[in-house]
């Protein structure tokens, strides 16, 4: 479900900064998501009767005041990854975002098992390959790569 939310939205994306390619960059786009994004959740944590989260969340805030300036700074790095992140979305495209994006996650998963010497089973390290070998892939036999 996620990788098919996550491919219309990338499709979409892409063909809204061709169509309005005057009208709309990136930081447009990183506002209307977020504050679209931002509007549902809103309103699901304020109006959804069985969920109490977000007056858990204010209660650790009261509890944990030092927490706060952790959060605020973690929402910092947030925006400053999303604003490469649409940058590379309207320059470059969602083939080449989702190619950086999962390539990252890969080095970053690969780094974590050497460092704490994690180990994977076979299934494990076949996936491992399947995503070096799509991402190998991808930079041979796409010519606008």
């Amino acid at each position: 479900m996620n990788l098919t939310i996550d491919g219309l939205t990338n499709a979409t994306q892409d063909q809204i900064f061709t169509k309005y390619k005057h009208l709309v960059g990136s930081q447009h786009m990183m506002f209307y998501m977020n504050s679209l994004s931002s509007i549902l959740s809103g309103l699901y944590l304020i109006l959804y009767p069985f969920n109490d989260e977000l007056q858990q969340a204010f209660l650790f805030f009261q509890q944990h005041p030092a927490v706060i300036r952790d959060v605020l700074l973690f929402g910092l790095c947030g925006a400053i990854g999303q604003c490469f992140i649409f940058h590379t979305l309207q320059r470059y495209g969602s083939l080449h975002l989702v190619t950086i994006t999962v390539t990252r996650k890969l080095f970053t998963m690969l780094l974590s098992i050497f460092w704490f010497n994690h180990a994977l089973n076979l299934g494990q390290w076949v996936g491992v390959g399947l995503v070096f070998t799509g991402t190998q892939q991808t930079y041979t036999h796409h010519d606008n790569f």
